[in-house]
């Protein structure tokens, strides 16, 4: 479990790294060091273009992201890959997509995180 979750720490760590650049502060480096004490090796990133068809500027221009959004499925047995085919079907249906899936085993990026998503569904049954 201590190795599943650095795994996600880092992934999300470092998607985050890539949408706001090379900013580092001191919540940052503590990730860092947990990452390193503990020798977790990240998955390589695989980039994949997905079915989400909006391609709109964030607030302040393409390529100028104003924050990250992190989404749990709360279901242990999905996979990234599992997200990756369910948000490609259903995206129009529950109108939320996302940039990338994680798992303790990989990262699927789906979607140019120069352009952004629709991160939220509040009606969403799944």
């Amino acid at each position: 479990m201590k190795k599943k979750l650095g795994i996600a720490v880092f992934a999300v760590s470092f998607l985050a790294f890539l949408l706001m650049g090379t900013t580092q502060d001191a919540s940052a480096q503590t990730v860092n060091d947990y990452i390193i004490s503990n020798q977790i090796k990240p998955a390589a990133i695989q980039n994949r273009e997905g079915t989400f068809s909006e391609w709109f500027p964030y607030e302040n221009g393409v390529g100028k992201p104003e924050g990250v959004v992190i989404h749990e499925t709360a279901d242990n047995n999905a996979t990234a890959e599992d997200e990756v085919h369910f948000f490609n079907d259903n995206w129009p249906r529950i109108e939320a997509y996302v940039h990338a899936f994680v798992d303790n085993n990989e990262i699927i990026n789906v979607h140019n995180t120069d352009y952004g998503v629709w991160g939220g569904c509040s009606y969403c049954k799944w």
